[in-house]
């Protein structure tokens, strides 16, 4: 389940505007954790914070175009 999160979060940032041209989102390494509280969901991943400066952007505007980007078919993550 989680390198199929992973794959599609991957894809997800391929998708975001303006990347700079040497990056490869093949090579970003998401890892996920399980939340403390069970109320922020079952995974989480600070790939947004990772990539704030390589980016050159906030962590909050790479998180919504993942999530905006994001395609996953449920039936893959159950």
């Amino acid at each position: 389940m989680e390198d199929t999160l992973a794959a599609a979060g991957r894809s997800a940032l391929a998708s975001l505007p303006d990347l700079p041209d040497a990056f490869d989102p093949s090579d970003v390494d998401v890892e996920f954790q399980t939340p403390k509280d069970p109320s922020h969901g079952d995974l989480a991943t600070n790939v947004a914070l990772q990539l704030a400066r390589p980016l050159r952007r906030s962590p909050r505007q790479i998180a919504e175009g993942i999530a905006a980007a994001l395609q996953v078919d449920p039936a893959q993550v159950e």
